[in-house]
């Protein structure tokens, strides 16, 4: 069964699946899609503290939590 959680909430070591990403600020979401942080993409939290460290395929990216509120990971339990 898989769970649909924001990324903000997300521990260190959590692996998912980006389902969407939720903005309706153009400028943010391509700044998101220019990262690589595109629906289909799996991911893998590195750090959540002082920001968002992600491992996505062989990049590592990093996020504030205002933008990490905004992408949808399917989490698999």
């Amino acid at each position: 069964m898989q769970n649909i959680v924001s990324l903000d909430g997300c521990p260190a070591g959590e692996t998912g699946k980006i389902v969407s990403l939720v903005t309706g600020n153009y400028a943010i979401l391509r700044k998101l899609l220019s990262m690589g942080l595109v629906p289909g993409v799996q991911i893998r939290v590195i750090r959540c503290r002082p920001s968002f460290l992600l491992q996505v395929g062989h990049s590592k990216v990093a996020l504030d939590q205002s933008l990490a509120k905004q992408i949808m990971l399917a989490i698999n339990d």
